[in-house]
């Protein structure tokens, strides 16, 4: 099975992906999240069901058992009029807040807490350049381009968990 999530990036000291050791922070990986009163395998599901107003549309795409039949399933939908920076910013600091809850998932708000004050990038080959970055790697992250919303949502979530201690 072909993995879209996945990447062998050499790491530097002062930034991590969303790969490897830190697979948690990845949109692909299993925490499941629920979006108008669907629950999906992980957020990834769920990002690509909001595309869509159908509710139909949306429920297949919870069944699906892995990230990449959900993603060829979904890439010949077009995103509605809804489906704005600003309303995808917001989704995404939504799954965020749900996946890294204390009273739900409180390992998973230890590790993010442990990745420190790194800078966190979501290099990705699923060619999500708002979500990650694309075309490069995080030894080299000038050669990459896109918007990170993703890497920002987590630093900014971590940020307030840090507060927080």
């Amino acid at each position: 099975m072909k993995k879209l999530c996945t990447m062998n990036i050499p790491k530097n000291e002062t930034a991590i992906d969303c790969f490897g050791g830190n697979s948690f922070l990845s949109p692909c990986s299993y925490h499941p999240i629920v979006f108008r009163g669907v629950r999906f395998p992980t957020m990834q599901h769920a990002l690509l069901a909001a595309k869509t107003d159908d509710m139909a549309v949306r429920i297949h795409i919870s069944q699906f058992k892995d990230v990449y039949s959900a993603t060829i399933f979904t890439e010949t939908i077009s995103p509605g009029a809804h489906w704005t920076d600003e309303y995808r910013t917001k989704l995404l600091e939504s799954f965020i807040n749900q996946k890294f809850n204390l009273k739900t998932n409180p390992e998973l708000v230890n590790r993010l807490k442990e990745t420190g004050d790194k800078a966190i990038y979501y290099i990705n080959l699923l060619n999500d350049d708002f979500n990650g970055l694309i075309g490069g790697s995080i030894s080299d992250i000038t050669k990459t381009r896109g918007k990170n919303c993703l890497g920002k949502g987590l630093m900014k979530k971590r940020a307030l968990l840090l507060k927080k201690r």
